[in-house]
C-alpha cells in the first residue's frame, strides 16, 4: 500500500492507496467527500521522489474512495507505471525465491530480440542481452513491463527462435530502469546455445 497525503482545499489528510491503475486509484482515507469533488494526492513511493496527482472522486464505498486521475503532468504516467510494475516484481521475486530451479544456468550474454505485449497491452520489440541461459530458458534484462505468465517471442542470431513464457521478474539496485525477466521456452526452432 502506498502512503499518500490528500489535499482538499487548504487542508491535508493522510491516507493509503489500496489499488492503483494508470487511470485512478482506490483510496483509503478518513475524509468525507462526494462524487464529483476534486482532490490532490501527493504519493510517497519508496525508491522514488514524491509526486502530485490531481483527481476526481467518482464513487464512495465501504472500502474507500474511487478516484479518477485528471490532467496527468508529464512524467506522472511513467511514475505510476513504475510503481505498478515494481509491485508485480516484488510479488514475483517472492515466488522465485521459493521455487527450485531444475536447469543449470550459465552466465552468458547473448544478443536477443524480444517481441511481445507488455502489462499495459502495448506491443513492443526490444533488443537486449541475456544475463544467463539454461537449456530450457534464459534471463534477460528488459525496459518493458511484463507480467508472470506473459507469452513472448525470443530470437537469437536469426538462427534460433522460441515462444516463451515469463516465469519470474525481479529488479536489483544496480539495474536502474532495467528489469530481470526469467523466461522458459515453450517451443523452439533452431539450436539454442546450451543443451
Amino acid at each position: 500500500m502506498l502512503q499518500v497525503e490528500a489535499d482538499v482545499g487548504k487542508r491535508s489528510f493522510p491516507g493509503r492507496i489500496l489499488r492503483l491503475s494508470q487511470g485512478g486509484c482506490l483510496l483509503e482515507i478518513a475524509l468525507n467527500l462526494q462524487p464529483g469533488e476534486q482532490i490532490h494526492l501527493k504519493i510517497n513511493s519508496a525508491g522514488s521522489k514524491a509526486f502530485m496527482l490531481k483527481g476526481e472522486v467518482r464513487w464512495v464505498g465501504g472500502m474507500g474512495l474511487g478516484v479518477k486521475f485528471l490532467d496527468l503532468l508529464p512524467g506522472a504516467e511513467e511514475m505510476i507505471r513504475g510503481i505498478i510494475y515494481k509491485r508485480l516484481v516484488t510479488e514475483s521475486r517472492a515466488a522465485a525465491i521459493s521455487a527450485k530451479r531444475s536447469d543449470r544456468r550459465v552466465m552468458l550474454g547473448i544478443p536477443v530480440r524480444i517481441i511481445g505485449t507488455d502489462i499495459f497491452d502495448e506491443p513492443f520489440e526490444e533488443r537486449t542481452v541475456t544475463e544467463n541461459v539454461s537449456p530450457n530458458g534464459a534471463c534477460v534484462s528488459l525496459r518493458h513491463f511484463l507480467s508472470v505468465g506473459a507469452k513472448i517471442e525470443l530470437e537469437a542470431y536469426t538462427k534460433f527462435r522460441a515462444q516463451a513464457e515469463v516465469r519470474f521478474l525481479w529488479v536489483t539496485e544496480q539495474s536502474g530502469d532495467l528489469f530481470s525477466v526469467g523466461v522458459q521456452f515453450l517451443t523452439t526452432e533452431g539450436q539454442w546455445i546450451v543443451k
